[in-house]
């Protein structure tokens, strides 16, 4: 059974770092704020699963505070949704980070380009990259589920824009 799992290189009560051993990592910090809300937002996902608590709803948690603060509970709803998705229609198990690690993860990193790609309208890059971990026959109902996700995130004003790794604070926002 392929899943999203949990990935932490660092033991209980290890302070925070960047992971060094990671060669290219790119630290959260100079990421855009719509990409760290939603890193924040997939690590705070895989936490609650990883803890036992999948079938559980997610009211009270941070996750739902989070969206309540930052976005709408429509648009956790939608994120739920995308992230359902994309565990059903794994075609590999798929790491994220852990709450703690403050560098990007391979995998979230492909998640939040493919969502870049389909806030902007070009849902052939979207399609692309969601081909990279999705089962051919999931990929529609995972790019109806980031594009919904993706409307609510505009209606938040949350735009992810192209984001440049070479100019970390650089963030060419698409049209919307």
């Amino acid at each position: 059974m392929t899943m999203i799992r949990k990935q932490s290189h660092m033991k209980p009560g290890q302070p925070r770092r960047a992971d060094q051993s990671r060669e290219g990592a790119v630290a959260l910090e100079v990421l855009p704020q719509a990409w760290r809300f939603l890193v924040w937002a997939m690590r705070c996902w895989i936490g609650h699963r990883a803890a036992g608590r999948a079938g559980e709803a997610i009211d009270g948690s941070a996750l739902m505070r989070g969206f309540a603060s930052a976005a709408s509970i429509t648009t956790q709803d939608a994120f739920l949704a995308f992230m359902e998705a994309v565990e059903a229609g794994l075609r590999r198990d798929m790491r994220l980070g852990c709450g703690r690690c403050l560098t990007l993860r391979p995998d979230e990193s492909r998640l939040l380009v493919a969502l870049a790609a389909c806030q902007d309208n070009r849902f052939g890059e979207a399609v692309a990259a969601f081909a990279g971990f999705v089962v051919e026959g999931e990929l529609d109902r995972v790019l109806l589920r980031a594009r919904r996700l993706t409307e609510e995130l505009d209606e938040a004003r949350l735009y992810l824009g192209v984001w440049n790794a070479t100019e970390p604070r650089s963030v060419q926002a698409g049209l919307h």
